[in-house]
């Protein structure tokens, strides 16, 4: 279970808003007692379940924005939260589980193994966010796959490698034709992405996992995010192609 810890800010089509268009008064805070509200639920709705996801015997578990959690309830709090929250799991039988840091920024990510994670990952690890609007696929792919070591060393936990299929979240963004801006959703996008490429980046996700993981894992972001073009779910292009190729990449 991943937990999506972020209010949506914009309200789709994207205009040029400098502001997020959505009400701050709408959003939902966090806090400790928050947490551990939040995986006493998903302890008692999935992490028994023969199917669940588990690392090292573990539930896995992880955190969308994982510096926005820090920066929320403070490192000191959202150490007590982890904390708290695996007191929980022990005291009502439930073991432990494996807490994943997703995205974490370069401010925290020296920090995230002291706050309580088990390991590091990323959500969509692709382009240069403020890149080139068009950026090639097989170059941003190799050079994302350069820098899985390093997140590892700087965090000091295991790394699980993502890999996707592409990126362009423009079909989000209202149409301003040669005015577009240089930020999200309109900018970047990814050119040149095939299932063939796809494959190549997976094998090199699936290499690094099985070299430097004991629960070698990879994650591909994502199965059907259309409207951000990274999905595996068949299309008119390329067919069953990425599916193909996450099964090809398998073996």
């Amino acid at each position: 279970v991943m937990w999506a810890n972020r209010m949506p800010r914009r309200v789709l089509p994207v205009r040029r808003a400098e502001a997020p268009v959505i009400e701050g008064t709408r959003r939902v805070r966090s806090d400790v007692e928050d947490f551990v509200a939040l995986i006493a639920t998903w302890a008692r709705s999935y992490f028994e379940r023969d199917n669940y996801l588990r690392v090292g015997g573990r539930p896995y578990v992880s955190i969308f924005d994982s510096s926005f959690f820090i920066g929320e309830l403070g490192a000191a709090e959202a150490r007590r939260a982890i904390s708290e929250a695996r007191a929980w799991l022990a005291r009502e039988g439930y073991g432990d589980m494996h807490l994943a840091a997703i995205d974490p920024s370069r401010h925290v990510i020296g920090d995230v193994a002291e706050v309580g994670f088990d390991s590091v990952t990323h959500y969509v690890l692709l382009p240069e966010w403020r890149g080139e609007l068009l950026q090639d696929y097989a170059t941003c792919a190799k050079k994302r796959a350069g820098e899985w070591a390093g997140y590892g060393q700087r965090s000091g936990l295991p790394y699980m490698p993502s890999v996707a299929p592409g990126w362009d979240a423009s079909p989000r963004a209202a149409d301003f034709g040669p005015e577009r801006p240089r930020k999200y959703p309109w900018s970047p996008v990814v050119t040149g992405e095939s299932p063939e490429r796809f494959h190549e980046a997976l094998r090199r996700g699936v290499d690094f996992s099985r070299t430097n993981l004991e629960d070698p894992l990879l994650f591909v972001a994502s199965l059907n995010e259309w409207s951000e073009g990274h999905y595996l779910e068949p299309d008119e292009r390329f067919g069953y192609g990425w599916l193909e190729a996450v099964r090809a990449a398998r073996a």
